[in-house]
């Protein structure tokens, strides 16, 4: 589980029982049943959302019987004191433990918002940040070419901008560093170019869901090379605001990181949220770019002959005594043979004489 997925988890939990205003409601000098109904209701229904790891923590503090209805009867019915007085003090208790473990979690950067604001406009010295994940599913691990091959991506696709929008005064840098189930890197830079940037990055995504059938091989290039900021660049050139060289050097960094970009299947938050379609299953990485056990069995060659014919060799083996005869029987033929060589040969000897 990734720290971030982990803040979120805390910070949803957190959120419902504020919200919900239960431990209000279940306060011992309340006598009606009313408030505490409406107080679980309103939990409930915050706790649908919930995502799994936000369930696992509720469950760990034993609040996951706040959200099931056959649960609350306990509650409702449970008039006594001493039942209410105790859930009452274990909500306290988490309210005031969930706050202390999200300072914990929490790191210091650069940057306090992870979501680039496409909309608000910013100064070029402001900074910005960027969330990109690498996807790690069923056991399997990214190679160091792949975590190589993203950053590379992101900084040649960032160095093309900063280009074409002459800013060269922040580089892309790397706020944090995160893994559990996935492995992410928080990018900042320039807010105009971190806004630009995952403009750009959208922009691929929509193309890979408009081709979803052509996610392989050459078509990461030509995906790549359908990209609309390529036309810009072309149209900038014409006019002449942009040399031939410095155009050429622009495209084709935006090329090339885009193509690295899609052939690491890199995803970031903001895709999930502007399609219906699941980038981490849309946007899988190159099978050469992970490490893992494999999940096909092995390969089952087939025998030659001469393996089969061993392989019963050594499992007929002789006994001590049968090995002892086969010996004897050995020497005994050698010597046979020894003499009728001899005898040949005696016999050859006169036949060549000369008289």
């Amino acid at each position: 589980m990734r720290r971030s997925t982990l803040i979120q988890a805390v910070g949803q939990l957190a959120y419902a029982l504020k919200a919900s205003e239960i431990v209000n409601a279940i306060r011992v000098d309340h006598k009606t049943i009313g408030p505490i109904l409406q107080a679980l209701n309103a939990y409930s229904i915050l706790a649908s959302s919930f995502t799994d790891e936000a369930r696992k923590i509720a469950q760990i503090f034993d609040l996951d019987r706040l959200h099931v209805p056959e649960a609350w009867s306990e509650i409702l019915e449970g008039t006594s004191a001493s039942a209410r007085r105790s859930l009452y003090m274990q909500i306290q208790n988490v309210q005031r433990t969930l706050p202390q473990i999200l300072a914990l979690l929490t790191q210091d950067q650069p940057v306090a918002s992870t979501s680039p604001d496409i909309s608000s406009p910013k100064s070029k010295d402001s900074l910005s940040l960027l969330r990109v994940v690498l996807v790690e599913e069923n056991e399997h691990f990214s190679t160091a070419r792949r975590v190589i091959d993203a950053l590379d991506a992101c900084q040649e696709m960032y160095t093309a901008l900063a280009a074409l929008n002459d800013l060269h005064s922040v580089p892309l840098g790397i706020g944090a560093i995160d893994s559990g189930s996935d492995k992410s890197f928080d990018l900042f830079g320039a807010a105009e170019l971190i806004k630009q940037l995952n403009q750009l990055i959208l922009t691929i995504w929509d193309l890979v869901v408009f081709h979803k059938e052509r996610k392989a091989g050459r078509s990461l290039e030509l995906i790549a090379n359908s990209l609309p900021i390529l036309a810009e660049i072309s149209q900038l050139e014409a006019d002449g605001k942009l040399g031939r060289e410095q155009a050429e050097i622009i495209r084709r960094g935006i090329v090339d990181g885009a193509t690295k970009f899609l052939g690491t299947g890199t995803i970031t938050e903001g895709m999930e949220r502007i399609s219906s379609t699941n980038p981490r299953v849309l946007m899988a990485p190159e099978p050469r770019l992970l490490t893992g056990p494999d999940p096909q069995p092995p390969v089952q060659h087939e025998e030659s002959s001469y393996s089969r014919q061993t392989e019963r060799d050594q499992k007929s083996e002789l006994s001590d005594s049968e090995l002892l005869r086969l010996a004897a029987l050995l020497k005994r033929n050698s010597n046979d043979k020894a003499s009728d060589g001899d005898d040949y040969s005696d016999g050859n000897s006169d036949g060549n004489q000369i008289e």
